[in-house]
């Protein structure tokens, strides 16, 4: 029975970071569209992260918002991972 459990979590662990990865890669490609440079693209991010809390109704919008919080944290490693190509110059402009 234990092993059960543990394989259930581990498989909806997986689903969960499948799903995510998903969702923040749509994310990066939604923020380079709407951005030239990647420091704008990590700026969009966080913005809509930022506008999407508010007032929380219920613990299903409470644990959907936490899911978009971590997919767009997921988005901006995503970005800085596709900057790590960038000169040095570029990278210490964005803070």
């Amino acid at each position: 029975m234990t092993n059960q459990v543990a394989q259930q979590q581990k498989d909806w662990a997986s689903d969960f970071y499948q799903e995510a990865s998903k969702k923040a890669n749509e994310v990066v490609k939604e923020a380079y569209n709407r951005s030239s440079h990647y420091i704008d693209a990590i700026k969009y991010v966080r913005k809509i992260k930022q506008l999407s809390f508010g007032e929380v109704p219920d613990q299903t919008a409470h644990t959907s918002m936490r899911m978009f919080e971590l997919v767009c944290d997921l988005a901006i490693y995503l970005i800085r991972q596709d900057a790590q190509n960038l000169p040095i110059q570029d990278k210490d402009k964005e803070e």
